[in-house]
């Protein structure tokens, strides 16, 4: 057993500095990032001694930890500092999505846990601090259980489906599409593609949806379905498979277009909300009319849902860049008081120009940076 010798009575935070200066040392790619509380998480000495390192970001928790998991992209290795709640409470937004969620490095320290800050008031104190990162700690391996398989899985995945759904030709390339639009206006449709290894991002594809089918979600599907496989794509390569994010009734329209096109050897699947629209109570619809069983934690089942999810999140992204790009030709160009920020902001917030259009100057005062003199102007410039 190895022996540690005493050197003498040291409080954390003053360990935790010298620490952080002695890996400095030895390792350039170690940064540290502090909020504004240098003394108090004793980063005095890393400052001094490697400048160029350092970031002092201010009070702006936020910014801090979107800043370091950044870094890490770079090669970087990031300690953030400041005190336990505004480390965990105050961030747990963007420790979630850019930190865990991203896997990405960085070291996140904290000092004055609990009710330590006594004199500073409850502004500065946290009991909850463990259990949020627990929790989020929780829903990150859960993502990456579904998300971060390697070749190997994924090919069993699919061997396993293939004989569940009792196929005779193996699942090798699967489609999912997705239709989004803005209070069924715009409509557009998302198209993704896996194989056997994964995403395939080269075949990825959107469609914008006819007006007559805008607003009518099985309309546009057939109008999709119609379009990807109408003769002039026939020298495309067919999936083994089609997900369609929808209930059985989707499904038996995908299916009537398909052969009124001729088009041979694709099979179906659809996936639906089910009770309470919780994961777990997802429905997976056969073109037997009847539902897949799986266990809800089954690789199958939750490939199945990361398929319906990326192909939710790719239309989604690509409606909304449809939707900002549309912006440097609305009519808010004419308002001199309303630049770019502020028009994505007001978009964001409405979900589309033509909302923006019928708010009143009390609904356009909810949108952050927005005041009552900007929004009198707003609403006056569009009525």
């Amino acid at each position: 057993m190895k022996t540690y010798t005493n050197t003498g009575n040291k409080d954390t935070r003053s360990g935790f500095g010298a620490g952080l200066t002695e890996l400095g040392k030895t390792n350039e790619n170690v940064v540290a990032l502090c909020a504004d509380l240098i003394g108090s998480l004793k980063m005095d000495d890393f400052k001094k001694n490697h400048p160029e390192r350092f970031f002092q970001v201010g009070i702006a928790e936020a910014n801090m930890i979107g800043l370091a998991a950044g870094l890490t992209i770079g090669g970087k290795i990031p300690f953030t500092g400041t005190f336990a709640n505004f480390s965990t409470g105050r961030v747990y937004d963007q420790i979630r999505q850019s930190v865990a969620y991203s896997d990405k490095n960085v070291k996140i320290c904290a000092s004055h846990a609990g009710l330590t800050l006594g004199e500073d008031g409850a502004t500065h104190q946290i009991l909850e601090d463990i259990g949020l990162m627990k929790i989020s700690q929780s829903n990150t391996d859960l993502y990456l259980k579904r998300h971060k398989r390697n070749k190997k899985n994924l090919s069993k995945v699919l061997s396993s489906l293939t004989e569940k759904l009792e196929l005779k030709k193996a699942i090798n390339l699967i489609e999912s599409y997705d239709i989004s639009h803005f209070s069924g206006k715009k409509a557009l449709a998302g198209q993704i593609t896996y194989n056997r290894t994964g995403k395939v991002k080269d075949l990825y594809r959107t469609y914008n949806i006819s007006k007559k089918n805008s607003g009518n979600d099985i309309g546009s599907m057939e109008e999709v379905i119609e379009r990807r496989f109408s003769k002039k794509d026939r020298e495309l390569i067919l999936p083994s498979l089609i997900l369609i994010d929808g209930s059985y009734t989707h499904l038996k329209a995908v299916r009537k277009v398909l052969d009124r096109l001729s088009v041979k050897g694709v099979s179906l699947l659809a996936i639906s909300k089910g009770a309470r629209r919780k994961p777990e109570m997802d429905l997976i619809h056969t073109e037997t009319g009847k539902k897949l069983s799986l266990r809800k934690n089954s690789p199958e089942f939750l490939f199945i849902q990361e398929i319906r999810d990326e192909a939710h999140r790719f239309s989604i992204s690509k409606q909304r860049k449809k939707e900002l790009k549309g912006a440097s030709k609305s009519s808010l160009d004419t308002i001199e008081s309303v630049g770019i920020e502020r028009k994505r902001a007001l978009l964001r917030f409405f979900g589309s120009f033509d909302q923006i259009s019928k708010a009143s100057t009390k609904d356009l005062m909810k949108v952050r940076g927005v005041g009552k003199k900007t929004a009198n102007i707003i609403f006056n410039n569009l009525h």
